[in-house]
Parts: structure tokens; sequence; C-alpha cells
């Protein structure tokens, strides 16, 4: 797992009064901004990790748009099979207003404590997606491609679903 600092002071680095800076409490003899690790080190281990996997996210274009962008400037192949849970959602729970992750995370009795974080976030995605199985198992769904026949949706809608659900004002 690689996290990504900030660089920016996160506290005082004279005197060490106040809130100590990561990058102040990790530097010995100065003080000196961690640096980021780039995409282009972080990326090929991460797809390295997801080889052979179906990645699952929340509103997945958005999130899969940052790694297929990255995979271009880099050369790396770009195409992945993902399953957008707000599709999933869409389908399973239609009867829902809104498929934001919080709204989805609730009516299915997810817990979403500290929402916007990311290991939270993907943290609860994953917890629906495998209450989302376990009720495609229910109506015996056992592949996207039945849920896609069941659903009676295109074939990209699970898989890439359009960002429409984020831009459209909400009707009366």
């Amino acid at each position: 797992m690689s996290f990504v600092f900030p660089l920016v002071c996160l506290g005082k680095p004279e005197g060490l009064s106040g809130v100590l800076s990561l990058q102040a409490a990790s530097v010995h003899g100065g003080w000196k901004p961690l640096l980021p690790p780039e995409p282009k080190t972080v990326l090929p281990q991460f797809l390295k990790f997801c080889e052979g996997a179906v990645m699952v996210a929340h509103n997945a274009d958005f999130d899969m748009s940052f790694i297929i962008e990255n995979c271009k400037r880099q050369g790396l192949p770009e195409e992945y099979t993902y399953v957008d849970t707000v599709g999933m959602a869409r389908f399973l729970l239609p009867a829902l207003n809104r498929f934001k992750l919080d709204t989805v995370a609730k009516a299915v009795g997810v817990s979403l404590d500290h929402h916007h974080r990311a290991v939270d976030d993907a943290a609860c995605t994953a917890e629906i997606f495998v209450r989302f199985v376990e009720m495609l198992r229910e109506r015996d769904i056992s592949d996207v491609d039945t849920l896609n026949k069941q659903g009676n949706v295109s074939v990209n809608t699970i898989k890439k679903l359009s960002l429409i659900h984020i831009s459209e004002p909400t009707r009366p």
C-alpha cells in the first residue's frame, strides 16, 4: 500500500512546538518534505497487484479514468474489467431516489463512518459489493452477462456507467 503525502507543512519544524509535522518527524537532521510516489512508480505496482482481478468501484468511470489516463501516458495496457456498484444498485435497488455511496450503504445495512476518506469508502464499496453478490445469488444471477440480460440493460451499463447521475439536477 502506498500513501501520498501532501507537499505542505503540517506543523512547525522550528522548535517542534505545537503540531509535529509528519515530514519533520520522519527526517533526521533537517526539514525536508517527503515527496509522494510518482504514478510511473506506483501504477505498474498497482496493476501487478490487480492482475487477473475484476476491479470494483462506486461510480467506477470516475476512478478508472485516472488509472486509464495514466496508463496511456506510460504506454501501459489500459483495458480492464471493472464493475460499478452504482449500476448494480440501479438494478438491485430501483426504489432508491439516489445512488450515492452513503445512500446505497444505508439501504443495504453497511456502515460508512468516515465518508469521503478513500480507505473507508473503498471498504464500504467492498461490503456493498458482497451484499450485492448475495442479492444476485438469490435471483440466480452468477455473472455480469446474466446481470445485464436480467436487468435489460446494455453490456456496458455495469462495466462503464455514465456520469449523468451526478450532473443532472434532481427532478420533482
